[in-house]
């Protein structure tokens, strides 16, 4: 990811040094990034804000096809993706919520619950199943 992150700022500078608008005025630059992180985490929170849990899902299966994601990875990247923005990017997360109608922050926060309540569930479920899988070896 860290390989993805540098090669992606590369291009950003690259794009920032071609432009009249950003050549040579690092103020411009760090706005326009600011703006783009602003339109990534609304694109983001919004789009786990329409609807309840099964559209949720609906989103989440669709974007995990978009990235091309294994099936099987979809709710670890879920869940990864769900941490990133409520963790690593709270400030900006909190913002975009409170642009949100309330009945929207409330659709957001309830997908985050379920997204999290699953994770446990199935790190129970895989856990009692090596669990029995490992007392089957040794019998």
């Amino acid at each position: 990811m860290a390989l993805v992150c540098k090669t992606l700022y590369k291009r950003i500078e690259k794009c920032f040094q071609i432009s009249e608008i950003t050549k040579d005025n690092p103020e411009k630059q760090k706005h326009y990034l600011w703006l783009g992180w602003l339109l990534s985490i609304i694109d983001r929170v919004t789009g786990y804000a329409l609807g309840d849990f099964s559209k949720a899902l609906h989103l989440a299966k669709m974007n995990s096809h978009a990235s091309a994601w294994n099936p099987a990875l979809m709710i670890k990247r879920s869940v990864m993706y769900f941490e990133g923005l409520i963790g690593g990017e709270s400030n900006m997360c909190e913002m975009v919520l409170r642009c949100l109608p309330k009945h929207m922050r409330k659709n957001f926060m309830q997908n985050v619950q379920v997204v999290t309540v699953l994770t446990g569930k199935q790190k129970h479920l895989g856990s009692h199943l090596r669990s029995q899988d490992s007392q089957k070896r040794n019998s």
